[in-house]
């Protein structure tokens, strides 16, 4: 399932609002402080949610909790229905601004990097692919920060 989330995320170009804009480092990857990164298309977590749960449920098993910080995004549910079970949405006003937390039953948990809804497109795969790198020890403030490498390599 993973690689279908690869390849998906490699059309960031497509406006195809079926296609999700996630990457993850490689299954046993522990290293460095995400796992991965997530460019949502806007600041619902309602509408955009269900589709990284999809893609990291094979890693996770059954997801139960998603913490995410409360004031970068619009209301959402206290819980939200995913195929039939209850998944707690917890907004926490001193959460990272930047990352969401997705835990599963066990209690094993993703860290995702959240890319801004309107970063451009070239700079958020950018941050991206950067972010999944087997490997990557980045924060997420220094691969928010990364220069665009694909507008220098555009006009250089």
């Amino acid at each position: 399932m993973i690689s279908a989330v690869t390849s998906a995320v490699e059309t960031l170009d497509c406006d195809c609002d079926d296609s999700i804009r996630l990457r993850l480092k490689p299954d046993g990857d522990w290293s460095g402080h995400i796992d991965g990164a997530w460019w949502p298309r806007s600041q619902d977590l309602n509408q955009d949610l269900p589709a990284v749960l999809d893609a990291v449920a094979s890693r996770l098993g059954t997801i139960k909790r998603v913490i995410y910080r409360i004031t970068e995004w619009d209301t959402a549910p206290k819980q939200l229905c995913y195929w039939g079970r209850m998944v707690s949405l917890d907004g926490y006003r001193y959460q990272r601004p930047d990352t969401i937390y997705i835990s599963d039953l066990d209690h094993r948990r993703l860290v995702l990097l959240v890319v801004p809804p309107m970063t451009d497109p070239h700079h958020a795969h950018d941050v991206m692919t950067r972010a999944a790198e087997p490997g990557s020890t980045c924060s997420p403030t220094a691969l928010l920060s990364i220069e665009p490498l694909a507008a220098a390599r555009r006009t250089g």
